[in-house]
């Protein structure tokens, strides 16, 4: 079974492979379902030391659910434009 902590640190670890320009990555929400997590995580993507990356204030937040047993990122959705 898999833990709060360990089921962020997992959807965590899979926005970085799959945006590796992500930065400043901020938990939103976690909420236990039947047999998975839904974590909402949000962050910033490309170049942090560009003037207009800065300035945009535009952030990504995403909902990824992770199982339960295996502790395994299933997938990734967009939950806020």
């Amino acid at each position: 079974m898999t833990n709060v902590k360990e089921a962020v640190q997992a959807a965590i670890g899979f926005v970085g492979e799959l945006f590796p320009d992500a930065w400043g990555i901020r938990l939103e929400e976690v909420e236990p379902l039947q047999s998975k997590w839904s974590v909402v995580v949000s962050f910033n993507s490309g170049d942090p030391t560009a003037l207009a990356s800065v300035m945009s204030g535009t952030r990504l937040y995403k909902a990824i659910e992770v199982d339960n047993e295996s502790g395994e990122p299933r997938s990734l959705k967009v939950w806020k434009n």
